[in-house]
């Protein structure tokens, strides 16, 4: 049996025994209001588990899975690279979105945060930055984001559907 469906109070939950590696047995309880909302949330994440989609949820916040991410590249860039992710990291993308849980960053909430750097991004308050330092932000979340889809942490990169602004007569 790979799940099943019960009333528990005034809901109603559908357990779902997960595949893991190791053997041992890990449930996923669904809750919804019907019965047949929560059959139909077991069936699309059944179907999930068959087609090797299913994301585990979670509670984890950009912030922290950022500064998770930090960590791992340290090994594999070079120190001066690694010192601009950081400065980048800590005064652009945290302050703003930082917050934000990561399976709920939005190709919509990366466009806003690009505005925001473009009309005031600057630390010493000035005005913004500039469209090629933006792009910057976006390649960055855009490679730390690919890093969560091949962990595993979320299904999809946003970043690939977000809108960064163009660079006149560079990169584009």
């Amino acid at each position: 049996m790979r799940g099943h469906v019960r009333r528990r109070g005034a809901k109603w939950v559908a357990v779902i025994v997960l595949p893991v590696a190791n053997g041992k047995r890990k449930q996923k309880w669904l809750t919804r209001d019907t019965r047949k909302e929560v059959e139909r949330a077991m069936a699309e994440a059944l179907a999930r588990i068959d087609r090797g989609a299913f994301i585990e949820p979670t509670k984890k916040i950009l912030s922290i899975y950022l500064d998770e991410w930090l960590a791992d590249m340290r090994r594999t860039i070079r120190p001066s690279t690694y010192s601009t992710y950081e400065t980048v990291v800590r005064t652009q993308i945290k302050p703003r979105i930082g917050s934000v849980p990561l399976q709920g960053l939005s190709s919509f909430i990366l466009n806003a945060l690009y505005e925001e750097l473009l009309a005031s991004g600057r630390k010493d308050g000035k005005g913004g930055l500039s469209p090629a330092s933006v792009r910057y932000v976006h390649s960055l979340l855009r490679k730390a984001l690919n890093d969560a889809v091949r962990e595993n942490l979320v299904p999809r990169n946003v970043a690939d559907a977000a809108r960064p602004p163009r660079v006149p007569g560079g990169m584009t």
